[in-house]
């Protein structure tokens, strides 16, 4: 009785035969559709390389023969040549103003440098005479103080 019941069971249960069927059956179907897939992108390949290689590489070809591509290529050369002079000339100029202008600057600095010293010179000179001048000024007051007094004491 234990052996029917276990029959039983693994038929209710055991589901292994089914599922190991649709498996197969499903990658059938998908190894189908992709193959099928990639027949049709390899055909619309080949059909874009014949159309190529009939219609568009032959007219390139034509359009290239009766192109002056030749012809241009030297114009270029000599566009080239004339871009090179035409840099190397804007580093020789660039070179020549970076020059006049550390020139200017030194002449600046130097101007600038007499300029200071000048008015340092101009300042103390300025100083001496004020300093002469309150002098001068303290003599007067201490003369007039001195007068005042003697008038005060006759």
């Amino acid at each position: 009785m234990f052996a029917i019941v276990d029959e039983i069971v693994t038929r209710l249960l055991d589901h292994r035969c089914f599922t190991s069927g649709e498996l197969k059956f499903f990658t059938q179907q998908f190894e189908e559709t992709r193959n099928n897939h990639e027949v049709k992108q390899v055909d619309q390949i080949e059909k874009c390389i014949k159309d190529l290689s009939e219609n568009d590489l032959p007219m390139a070809k034509d359009k290239l023969e009766k192109s002056n591509l030749f012809e241009i290529e030297p114009n270029i050369d000599d566009l080239l040549e004339q871009a090179t002079e035409l840099i190397d000339m804007e580093h020789k100029e660039e070179k020549r103003r970076n020059r006049k202008l550390a020139e200017i600057i030194i002449k600046y600095e130097a101007e600038k440098s007499l300029v200071i010293k000048e008015t340092q010179t101009k300042i103390a000179d300025l100083d001496t005479i004020y300093a002469d001048k309150a002098n001068d000024l303290k003599k007067y007051y201490k003369e007039l103080e001195a007068k005042w007094r003697l008038d005060k004491v006759q």
